[in-house]
């Protein structure tokens, strides 16, 4: 004891055991380790400490307020009359115990054909993004840089006389000017300077070149550079799956990379890891009373969502933040976490490395779907008519759901496989797929945010 309490965590372990002795006397107080300000530890509190196992304590410290894949809650604990730390699992563990929310969340496989239907009944613009993704995902069609044709034509061994994978027009790279270039001057110049110096001919210095050949030359340059960096994501990936990686690091290396590279092309659309965010208590789905689970399900973060940041000189960049302000609670999201308060986020991402853990992917998703729309369900548009995107990754393998608002209960529809990190070809179909969502976002879901902000309830909100 007198180690543990050497470890400069005198005063977390005083408040905790003080905690632990207000939980005994009441039998129905749930603690969580605050700092106090007292030096020393009180006679009580010693006794407490004294009677509980130096590993019980040291675990409920250490797992105090983490993530942890295996779906327990280490925020929460309270304790019997034995003194023995008990942790609570989350009644919501996989896609089957959604049922017990009072408005259930349920995942229906469904066909393609029987996807279209679903998706063709509630609106034409999610039907627009199926058809889309079903072409890349069916024909591969259009999914290659006509600018390496040479190039991926070797490496993908590709028939000789096959053109339907490449772009049937020279599609423009990824800029290399990101979004912050974009809103900061100084970075914007640097941006600049890169594209100068690679466009630069030392034997034409003075002479006048064509402005066309030079930006030519620079998107070869960007789209080559894009190739670099999918081999290596593919190089990773398949590393990763010989050697055993975490969560974090296949989020960090992979993941969230493709995510980025995929997605910078769209620069009114932004990727945020929101481990951290928390569901705010009025949004927070409720379980069935029956079931005597208690009130709320114990509920964690998803890994990623797709924020629509329109830029500082659109307007609806102003409507946004002064729509926010005059609700109730002043997030647009059922999260208070601070990049997603002016933020709508139209697209949720739950990353997962087994397969095994692929139903508890869906439980994390479901909770946060429901909580989501029990958050904008109180503006004055409506969701009847919207169709959420969510992913599922396993590993390095993508797949595709559509979430709707049946009324009695949420139906996440799907799912669509659409590539992944393993192949160079799968990647290609993947960064394409990722494109057709930054689509939906800069159109049908951003037309949904402004019906919401500009509290226009005479308008219909539909999809062109």
């Amino acid at each position: 004891m007198d180690n543990f309490l050497s470890m400069g965590r005198l005063d977390t372990v005083e408040a905790w055991a003080h905690d632990v002795a207000q939980s005994q006397a009441t039998h129905e107080s749930t603690l969580k380790p605050q700092k106090h300000e007292e030096d020393g530890i009180s006679e009580e509190c010693l006794s407490i400490l004294d009677s509980i196992s130096l590993s019980n304590i040291y675990q409920s410290y250490t797992y105090d307020d983490e993530e942890r894949a295996d779906g327990w809650d280490y925020s929460t604990c309270t304790s019997s009359q034995s003194s023995r730390v008990t942790r609570y699992k989350s009644p919501i563990t996989s896609a089957r115990d959604l049922d017990k929310l009072q408005k259930p969340v349920r995942f229906t496989i469904q066909n393609l054909p029987d996807l279209a239907h679903t998706l063709s009944s509630v609106s034409e613009g999610s039907l627009g993004l199926y058809e889309r993704v079903k072409n890349i995902t069916l024909r591969s069609e259009g999914i290659l840089p006509l600018q390496l044709r040479d190039i991926l034509s070797s490496e993908l061994h590709l028939d000789e006389g096959d053109d339907s994978k490449f772009a049937t027009r020279i599609r423009p790279a990824i800029s290399s000017v990101t979004r912050s270039d974009q809103r900061n001057s100084k970075q914007r110049l640097n941006a600049e300077r890169r594209r100068q110096l690679i466009v630069w001919d030392p034997d034409r210095a003075g002479s006048q070149e064509d402005p066309a050949a030079a930006d030519e030359r620079f998107l070869k340059l960007e789209i080559l550079l894009e190739l670099e960096t999918l081999q290596e994501i593919e190089a990773r990936t398949n590393d990763f799956y010989y050697t055993v990686r975490s969560e974090d690091a296949w989020n960090e290396a992979i993941h969230g990379r493709m995510l980025k590279l995929a997605l910078g092309g769209h620069p009114d659309v932004t990727v945020q890891n929101i481990t951290r965010a928390e569901i705010e208590n009025p949004f927070q789905p409720l379980l069935r009373p029956e079931l005597e689970l208690g009130q709320h399900a114990v509920t964690t973060s998803i890994n990623y969502a797709l924020l629509l940041e329109p830029d500082y000189q659109d307007p609806l960049y102003y409507s946004i933040r002064d729509f926010v302000s005059e609700q109730r609670y002043d997030e647009f999201n059922q999260t208070s976490y601070a990049p997603l308060r002016f933020a709508p986020s139209g697209v949720f991402i739950e990353t997962k490395v087994r397969i095994k853990s692929y139903p508890e992917a869906q439980a994390r998703l479901g909770i946060w779907l429901a909580a989501w729309f029990n958050r904008v369900n109180e503006f004055c548009c409506t969701t009847t008519d919207l169709v959420v995107p969510v992913l599922v990754v396993t590993a390095g393998d993508w797949e595709l759901w559509f979430a709707v608002d049946r009324g009695e209960y949420f139906d996440v529809c799907g799912p669509m496989p659409i590539g992944g990190t393993g192949e160079l070809r799968e990647l290609y179909k993947l960064r394409a797929c990722l494109g057709c969502l930054g689509d939906w976002m800069t159109t049908d879901f951003r037309r949904w945010v402004e019906n919401c902000v500009r509290r226009d309830e005479s308008s219909e909100y539909g999809y062109d």
